[in-house]
Order: C-alpha cells, then structure tokens, then sequence
C-alpha cells in the first residue's frame, strides 16, 4: 500500500480538505508517481464548482514527477524516470493514435468523470475506507499518486518539473490551439480573447507559428500588459468597448485570420464577437467552457472549431514543446507568478480566482 496526503473535493464548492489516503500498489499496467510540482488550472475550479458523479475525489491534473515503483507489464519505465501526467491517457496503438491524435485515443478518451481509473476501480481510499475518485484519472493534487502508464509521458532527466507540469494540460491546450487546430500561418493576424495561462500560450503559439500581429482582448489592463511581455503586439481592452471593431481595424480593415477565445464560460454575445473580429475568411477556435445557441448562418465561409487539449499528441507534443522551450522559444518560467504548499493549495484556488496569477505552481518538493 501507498501512503499519500491529498487535496479531497468532499462537497461541490466546498474548500479542498487535506487528507491522509491509501492507493494500492500498482496493478498490471499501472505506475506510482511521486509528484514534485502540480499546477493550479480553471478546469480545476470548474471541478470544485460542479462536483462531479462521485465524492470525494482527489483534484488536480497538471502535474510531474518521478516514478517509484511500476506495475506488471511496464516494461518501458524505471524507478526515477521523470514523467509528466496527461489528463487524456493514449494507447498508442488505436485509430487515432497511430494518426497522431493521442488526444483523441479510443481507449482513453472521455474526461473520466467519475474519478475511476481505466480498469473501472478506484484505486484510493480515505482513511475511513470510503472509496476516493481521481480528478481526470490522475488527481494530481497528491504527494503520489497510482496512474496508467497510458496517462504518463517519459520526460528526459534534465526536465525542470515545473515547466513540465505546465506543460501537461493548460499550455499545450492554448499554444495548440493556435499552432494544431486555428492553423496559423507566418504573417497571419491572431486575436486571442482571454489572456490567463491558457490565452498567454496561445499568444506565444502564435508567436512561434509567425504570425504578424497578435492582438490580446482581455477586460483586464494587468492581464493585457502581460500579454504583451509575451509576445503580443496589439491589445484592446473588451471592458464597455467593441473590441470587434478594434481588432478589425487593426488587422488592416479586414478583421483577423485566426480569432482563439480563451475566455472562462461561452455565451452568444462572445461567439457573436468572436466571429465578427475575423475577416471573411477567418477561423474562429473555441477554447473556453459553456455553449451558446449560434446561428450557423452568421458563419459564412469563416470557419468554428472547438478543441480538447490542442488536439494534439500528449506524448509526442509534451516533449515537442519542452524542446521549444528549451531553444528558448516559448517563455515558461515568467509564467509562473507565485508557488504553494499543498497545505496552502485553497489559497491558490482564491489567488486564481482573483485573477492573481497567470499559473500557480503547487510544489511538493524541490523540481
């Protein structure tokens, strides 16, 4: 048996509670994961406000650190290898990942809501003995931690887990956005709308892609200042404007060839702005959470695509991405702008909510 401490969701928008559980050893395809840095993300306060089908579950799902011990099969992972966590498990041998759409595996696909891991059990208990989900399979929010070795990506030894923790869900999802799925282009004009971790990767995506001008909209002077030390060349304030037209005017009169929203929650009056920033045609991605009941024929020959996790490769981007960063591409360590105990993480959901931190690092122990 595995002894942990974790972050435990025990009532839907209810603080995170610090708690002693067990994991059992790992079974037959599985590996225990000692975890040395997890990142704080939306998709984390989506978890605590909605709850989910099964509590208490154990939040958390950006996150890296080193193997401890490996189930029967594994065969490709020892002791000490350091790995990154991917909320989106991949065989590697279906359909979709041998097209390279990992993010898309057969087997893993689904955001394993209930807190199940892949054989359909759960793998933690309380101290009481209840039965403790794991946020996406992972529930990162734990000084270890006993996952699929499907749902880990094998990271060289000199990787700054920090970085790598970053790297596991929110930066590839707003850098692929921008590079994978809006498919931009060297002199493309870029809006992106919505300027936390997620907006800033887009904007250094686009960066990396070649675009010319990028153009973060954001309600938040703070927030849109930072968008520029990141690579943006144009920023339009959304608060009582119409930032549509801004952007328009900026993008030579025509409007933008790629709109990303990186916004917290989707509605109709964002959607409608979105497509109206972009010329005719533009390709608008959908970043953000929500629906809205859009009327298709306002599209025209301007194209809508909505994306999980960039739409990429989790295995092969991960490692992709960590080189970029590597060449001193892409601008991580400015990224995080404060660190947490794991006895502080409710402090870094309040941080987050504020707005506070462009991502929130929580550190187990030295990365």
């Amino acid at each position: 048996m595995i002894s942990s401490r974790a972050a435990v969701l025990r009532s839907p928008g209810s603080p995170l509670s610090i708690e002693n559980v067990t994991y059992a050893d790992p079974a037959a395809g599985e590996v225990a994961v000692r975890i040395v840095a997890a990142s704080m993300c939306h998709s984390d306060v989506h978890a605590i406000n909605g709850g989910g089908p099964h509590l208490p579950m154990i939040l958390g799902h950006e996150a890296a650190g080193v193997v401890t011990s490996v189930g029967q099969g594994v065969t490709d992972l020892d002791v000490g290898c350091k790995v990154a966590l991917s909320f989106v498990p991949s065989c590697g041998s279906c359909w979709a990942c041998i097209r390279g759409l990992g993010v898309e595996c057969e087997r893993g696909s689904g955001m394993g809501g209930d807190g199940r891991a892949l054989d359909g059990s759960f793998k933690a208990r309380s101290e009481s003995g209840e039965e403790v989900g794991q946020m996406v399979r992972l529930g990162a929010f734990s000084d270890k931690v006993v996952v699929h070795r499907d749902s880990l990506v094998v990271l060289d030894d000199s990787t700054d887990l920090r970085i790598a923790a970053l790297m596991s869900c929110g930066f590839l999802t707003g850098a692929g956005a921008a590079i994978n799925i809006a498919g931009t282009a060297p002199g493309d004009d870029v809006v992106v709308v919505g300027t936390g971790g997620v907006g800033i990767a887009a904007v250094q995506g686009a960066l990396v892609a070649g675009a010319a001008r990028i153009i973060a909209v954001d309600v938040s002077e703070e927030k849109l200042a930072r968008a520029k030390e990141f690579g943006a060349t144009h920023t339009v304030n959304a608060l009582d404007s119409d930032w549509p037209a801004e952007v328009t005017a900026i993008a030579g009169g025509r409007g933008a060839d790629r709109a990303i929203s990186c916004v917290g929650m989707l509605d109709d009056t964002h959607m409608t702005q979105l497509l109206a920033s972009l010329n005719p045609l533009g390709t608008a991605v959908l970043v953000c959470a929500g629906r809205a009941n859009l009327d298709v024929g306002l599209l025209g020959r301007k194209t809508l695509r909505r994306t999980l996790y960039g739409s990429l490769d989790p295995k092969a981007d991960q490692v992709r991405f960590l080189d970029l960063y590597a060449a001193g591409r892409f601008r991580m360590d400015e990224m995080i702008t404060n660190t947490y105990t794991l006895d502080s993480i409710n402090d870094a959901v309040e941080d987050l909510l504020a707005g506070k931190n462009i991502r929130g690092i929580i550190l187990f122990e030295e990365a």
